[in-house]
């Protein structure tokens, strides 16, 4: 089975608090199994030469990604040039890159293989809907009030 996390941040993202490098991130996937990553900064498209043949070494896959602000909203662009996925403003201009050469998880059979052969043949772009608010809000509750509890409890 393919092991991927379409979603990651690191301390070359100027917009996130992350403590790790790319190369650090790389390191600790690598020791998970994981063959396929996506870093998807904010607003800020990463592609680093260096760390795809460091990744590769490592037996994995860098899909080049963003994490655009488009109206209040992130929304997560795969595989798409940097110069372009840093000009889309709004929902116009995402709806405009979408064309024969960009493969969409929505497009494919819906099966695994087909989903393995569209990340191999780097021809992906995955399109998420944003958490539901009720979501998002007991995530955001536990973070504030239940986790401090929790590691206060483990301290003892």
């Amino acid at each position: 089975m393919l092991k991927a996390d379409l979603h990651l941040h690191a301390k070359e993202d100027i917009r996130d608090a992350v403590k790790y490098t790319v190369k650090e991130l790389i390191d600790h996937m690598a020791s998970k199994g994981f063959q396929v990553i996506a870093l998807t900064f904010h607003d800020q498209s990463y592609n680093s030469e260096e760390m795809n043949n460091y990744a590769k070494s490592k037996g994995i896959l860098i899909i080049p990604g963003i994490e655009r602000t488009i109206k209040g909203r992130h929304v997560l662009i795969y595989n798409l040039d940097h110069k372009k996925a840093e000009e889309i403003k709004d929902f116009e201009d995402l709806k405009k890159i979408k064309n024969e050469n960009v493969y969409t998880l929505i497009d494919s059979k819906q099966d695994i293989n087909s989903i393995i052969k569209a990340i191999k043949s780097n021809k992906v772009q995955l399109v998420t809907k944003p958490l539901p608010f009720s979501v998002f809000f007991k995530t955001l509750f536990y973070m504030i009030f239940l986790s401090p509890i929790k590691t206060f409890k483990r301290r003892k």
